[in-house]
């Protein structure tokens, strides 16, 4: 079990990790958001040139991120998941985005955070999320404000 990750508290490696299983056993390991929230933490503490490949790892875990959130989407749309997980795992994403550390980083690297978001099809069909890319994206995620969510739906 993980117990130490550079960055994350006790909380982020409770709620953020996916249990699969391999060889027969179950096995705990972080979502990709938790993993970019590490690598993000590391970067901004021990430079490029301690840690050189943290930049190009946070530039893989934008997209594997959102192709995460996207499958949990689909899972919701299957009716395997309740909406309310989904949501948790969309504002820990944008969270890890939004912070101060993954601001700097993004001036510095030119990051693009607000990639996390899947793209917004068809969420008018789950009714929390729906509510959540109404009100509460444009509000904590500026970029993809209502005119760019709609376009996105057409």
């Amino acid at each position: 079990m993980l117990k130490d990750v550079h960055g994350l508290g006790p909380t982020d490696l409770e709620f953020s990790t996916v249990i699969t299983t391999a060889a027969g056993r179950h096995v705990r390991l972080l979502d990709p958001a938790a993993l970019l929230k590490g690598k993000i933490s590391t970067l901004s503490h021990m430079g490029v040139t301690q840690r050189p490949s943290d930049e190009r790892h946070i530039r893989l875990l934008i997209p594997i991120t959102s192709a995460f959130l996207n499958e949990r989407i689909e899972a919701v749309r299957a009716g395997l998941t309740a909406e309310r997980p989904l949501l948790s795992a969309l504002r820990y994403a944008i969270d890890v985005g939004q912070s101060d550390q993954a601001r700097a980083l993004a001036k510095e690297y030119g990051f693009d955070f607000s990639a996390v978001m899947p793209t917004i099809d068809d969420f008018t069909k789950l009714p929390r999320l729906a509510k959540f890319v109404e009100f509460e994206l444009p509000r904590i995620l500026p970029s993809r404000d209502r005119g760019s969510i709609e376009r996105e739906i057409e």
